[in-house]
């Protein structure tokens, strides 16, 4: 249901929305290198980002700071939102907000984007920077709006925890139901 109201927030944010910004005018995308699969680390300190969030563990970081990342390759407009430290790869695309525009701001109205439309479709769809910096961004002149989006977020985060944990209890009390 949270993730319902979500969307409907999400919905009205693209419908209601008179005016927009040019994402090029107050951000930096840019694709960082990528390290092949066979050297992630089981262990790792590091998660590593692609296109659709996180893939792997890595030794290493190259980004330092929260990242918005959008899926560039394959699966396009996956919008993530990184841990402090971490490695993402080219398979995704880092979106940096310039001038003081507020990351989380960034990053929930990047869902408001339809990347349908920025998408090439070849052998593997892709998204490009030059296509992706074209793109608007509904403007929220309502700072409320952002903080009911972050404060479903926590709900659901705290909802999947307990989900989690209830289903690790039920495989306990399952395993050992017949012993």
């Amino acid at each position: 249901t949270l993730k319902k109201y979500k969307m409907g927030i999400y919905s009205k944010i693209k419908n209601k929305s008179k005016e927009s910004l040019k994402l090029g005018d107050f951000c930096d995308a840019y694709q960082p290198q990528t390290i092949p699969q066979k050297k992630f680390k089981t262990n790792g300190l590091y998660p590593v980002y692609g296109a659709n969030g996180i893939i792997g563990f890595y030794d290493k970081y190259n980004h330092q700071g929260k990242q918005v990342i959008v899926g560039c390759r394959g699966n396009c407009g996956s919008v993530n939102l990184t841990e402090e430290k971490s490695w993402i790869n080219g398979n995704a695309m880092v979106i940096k907000p310039k001038n003081g525009f507020n990351l989380i701001t960034l990053f929930y109205l990047l869902h408001c984007v339809n990347f349908n439309k920025i998408t090439e479709k070849s052998g593997v769809p892709q998204i490009t920077c030059s296509r992706i910096k074209e793109i608007r961004i509904p403007t929220v002149s309502n700072e409320q709006i952002i903080e009911s989006l972050i404060l479903f977020d926590k709900k659901i985060n705290v909802f999947n925890e307990k989900l989690n944990i209830t289903i690790e209890i039920k495989n306990f009390l399952l395993s050992n139901l017949f012993i």
